[in-house]
């Protein structure tokens, strides 16, 4: 096992998450895009890559979205 950490070494990408407030829109592509491709360079490398996605449904954000727009 310690040989496979030595000759495979770790790489963690993360990226922002898009608020719950907003619709997306290209940018939100965009930045997935990028921190896709850099996983994907990575493996490519013999790296074991780390790319979880962030999810948030808390905050201020969603609460001033409801208040907003009301609730149904």
């Amino acid at each position: 096992m310690e040989k496979v950490q030595e000759e495979n070494p770790k790489w963690f990408g993360t990226f922002p998450y898009a608020y719950m407030n907003g619709s997306l829109h290209l940018g939100h592509a965009f930045t997935i895009s990028k921190i896709e491709f850099a996983a994907g360079f990575e493996r490519m490398r013999g790296k074991r890559v780390l790319f979880p996605v962030g999810y948030h449904a808390t905050g201020m954000p969603i609460k001033v979205r409801l208040l907003s727009h009301g609730s149904d």
